[in-house]
C-alpha cells in the first residue's frame, strides 16, 4: 500500500480534476524534456567517434503544453542548455507567466483555464513570507522569525521547541508559479509526486524521441531541434487523443486501487503501535518538506 502522504496527494488531485472536467475547464498538461545530439537509434552500429564526448555536453530543454487535441505550439520553449536539467525557477516562472497570458488572451476573459505540472524542484518555489525555518537556522534566527509573525514563545525554550512552534504556526505555503499565473486568472494544478503515469505528455515525449533517433544522422543539435519541431507540429489529434485515453485508463487503475484501501479500511485489525509509527511517519514527512524545501 502506498504511503498516507502519496495517497493524500492523489485524493486531492482526482477530485481537483473532477472539479475542473465538470466545470469544462480547459486542461493543459504541461512536462518538459531533455535531448542531446547524439540521440540515435541504439540497436544500429554507429561510429564511437560521433555524438560523444564534447557533443554530449550541449544538450537542448523542451517544455511544453499539451491540450486535448494537439500541443499548444505558441508556447512552446526550446532551448539550449550546458548540462542535463539546466531548468531553473525563474525561467520557468517567466515561461508560466507569459503562457497564462497568452491562453488567456485566446480563450477570452471567462474561460476557466488551468495547468497540470508536475513536482519537479524548479515547479515549487516558495514565496519568501511564506517559507517555514529550517533545521540548519540557528536559535536566534528562528526567534527573530517567530516575533515577525507574532508568535508568542518561552524565553527558556530549547532550539527544538522554538523550531516545532514555528513549524506547526508557519502559514500555508504559496508558490511563486501558482501566483504567477493567479495574475491571469489561470489555476495551477500539481500532479502527485512520481505519478508521471497520470501526464500524457509523457507518452509524447516517448514518441517523438523515437522520431528523432530513427531520422537522426547529422548528430547536430541544430538538427534534433529541428526533428523534434518537425515531430510536435505534426502531432494530430487522433495520436493526442490516444495519449490521453491512456491516460485516463491509469486515472482509473488509481482511483479503483484507493477506493479497494478506503473500503477494506473498516475490516482492518487495529494496532495501537501501528496507528503511532503512522503519527510519527507523518510528521516526519511534514518535517522533511520543511527541511527540504528549496
Amino acid at each position: 500500500m502506498d504511503s498516507i502522504s502519496c495517497m493524500v496527494q492523489r485524493a486531492k488531485y482526482f477530485r481537483t480534476l473532477d472539479k475542473n472536467r465538470n466545470d469544462e475547464t480547459i486542461i493543459y498538461f504541461h512536462d518538459e524534456t531533455w535531448m542531446n545530439s547524439g540521440e540515435e537509434k541504439t540497436m544500429i552500429w554507429f561510429d564511437s567517434n560521433i555524438g560523444h564526448g564534447p557533443l554530449k555536453r550541449h544538450r537542448l530543454c523542451i517544455s511544453a503544453m499539451l491540450g486535448q487535441h494537439e500541443f499548444h505550439l505558441p508556447t512552446i520553449d526550446i532551448f539550449k542548455c550546458d548540462s542535463e536539467h539546466s531548468m531553473d525557477g525563474n525561467h520557468f516562472v517567466d515561461w508560466i507567466s507569459r503562457s497564462s497570458s497568452f491562453l488567456r488572451q485566446e480563450h477570452g476573459p471567462h474561460a476557466k483555464i488551468s495547468i497540470i505540472i508536475d513536482n519537479a524542484p524548479w515547479h515549487n518555489q516558495i514565496i519568501e513570507e511564506t517559507k517555514a525555518p529550517k533545521r540548519f537556522w540557528n536559535k536566534q534566527k528562528i526567534i527573530d522569525w517567530l516575533d515577525s509573525h507574532e508568535i508568542t514563545h518561552s524565553t527558556t525554550a530549547t532550539k527544538a521547541e522554538l523550531l516545532q512552534d514555528a513549524i506547526r504556526n508557519a502559514p500555508r505555503k504559496k508558490y511563486v508559479v501558482d501566483e504567477a499565473a493567479k495574475v491571469y486568472d489561470v489555476d495551477i494544478v500539481q500532479l502527485p509526486a512520481k505519478h508521471c503515469t497520470l501526464n500524457p505528455v509523457e507518452l509524447a515525449w516517448t514518441a517523438m524521441k523515437s522520431y528523432v533517433r530513427e531520422h537522426n544522422t547529422s548528430f547536430r543539435l541544430v538538427d534534433v531541434q529541428r526533428l523534434a519541431s518537425e515531430w510536435i507540429g505534426d502531432l494530430d489529434v487522433a495520436s493526442t487523443k490516444s495519449y490521453i485515453a491512456h491516460v485516463h485508463q491509469n486515472e482509473l487503475v488509481f482511483r479503483r486501487g484507493d477506493a479497494y484501501a478506503e473500503q477494506i479500511e473498516e475490516t482492518l485489525i487495529d494496532d495501537d503501535n501501528d496507528d503511532t509509527d503512522t503519527v510519527n511517519n507523518m510528521n516526519e514527512e511534514s518535517e522533511n518538506e520543511s527541511v527540504n524545501e528549496p
